[in-house]
């Protein structure tokens, strides 16, 4: 569901306790954080749960049912943001929808002006370029996998060492998707966190 459909959005960042040994977030605790964004939910519409609700009401709210579809993998420290809205009203039932979407300013979809404008931006901040280093190539019919690997030295000392999966599709001859694999943590680090000097 686009971003812009949400009504509600909160913020937290993954916690130690919340992670197994290879720092990738337990299941179970994704329900959580759905969990803290309904209470958010709730104060940002002016209606503090569990007192407002139910005094205003004379009822509480119960949970019945929870589906979780699992797209990927939130990893320790990562900013995430959880999304919530009401997608359904009925007499005696609602359902909310949720999305936890990394909070990193580079992660979702790009156009390609967009793309555009976060490569320009990413070059005025390295010292000489990045160097992309294609290691391996698989294709077949209109798809193309790449295994890349790349470095560079931003101007603020921090080293940019990362590893990608670029899912390439083609039509008619010309690109018209790229879906790129990389490890969000580092970049986040990297480009977003504290600089060496």
């Amino acid at each position: 569901m686009p971003r812009k459909d949400f009504t509600c959005s909160h913020q937290l960042r993954v916690r130690w306790s919340e992670v197994d040994m290879q720092k990738i977030v337990f299941n179970g605790n994704y329900l959580n954080y759905i969990d803290v964004a309904v209470a958010e939910y709730w104060r940002a519409i002016g209606l503090p749960y569990p007192d407002g609700y139910v005094d205003r009401y004379g009822n509480d709210v119960y949970l019945r049912k929870a589906t979780v579809e699992y797209l990927g993998s939130a990893r320790y420290d990562e900013l995430l943001d959880i999304l919530v809205r009401v997608a359904r009203i009925g007499r005696s039932s609602m359902t909310f929808a949720f999305e936890i979407w990394d909070a990193s300013p580079a992660a979702g979809l790009y156009t390609k002006d967009k793309i555009s404008d976060l490569f320009h931006t990413m070059l005025k901040r390295l010292k000489s370029g990045l160097k992309m280093t294609v290691k391996s190539a698989i294709a077949e019919g209109d798809k193309v996998a790449l295994e890349v690997e790349s470095h560079g030295e931003l101007k603020n000392g921090n080293i940019y060492d990362q590893r990608y999966h670029f899912l390439i599709e083609f039509r008619g001859g010309k690109i018209c998707a790229v879906r790129e694999y990389l490890d969000t943590q580092h970049a986040h680090s990297v480009w977003f966190g504290r600089s060496k000097t």
